[in-house]
């Protein structure tokens, strides 16, 4: 269980049990439309996970969108 802090429109605070997976973070980050671009995207999931990302990895990312050089060109 955690606690959520949302506002009252999102359903205010509350505990959750909801599970937390790798698989959902990516499906959430690929479908949040907030980004300006996929550069930007692909950038923000790098700056999630402290380590280098490896190529299995980066083809997980946002569909595969996230190829090397965008992540590299948007890590710049």
């Amino acid at each position: 269980r955690f606690m959520v802090f949302d506002t009252e429109a999102d359903g205010g605070l509350r505990m959750s049990s909801e599970a937390v997976t790798r698989a959902g973070v990516l499906a959430r980050l690929a479908a949040d439309d907030d980004f300006a671009d996929e550069q930007e995207r692909c950038a923000f999931y790098r700056s999630l996970v402290p380590w280098e990302l490896s190529e299995v990895e980066l083809a997980d990312v946002n569909g595969g969108r996230c190829a090397t050089e965008t992540v590299a060109l948007a890590a710049d």
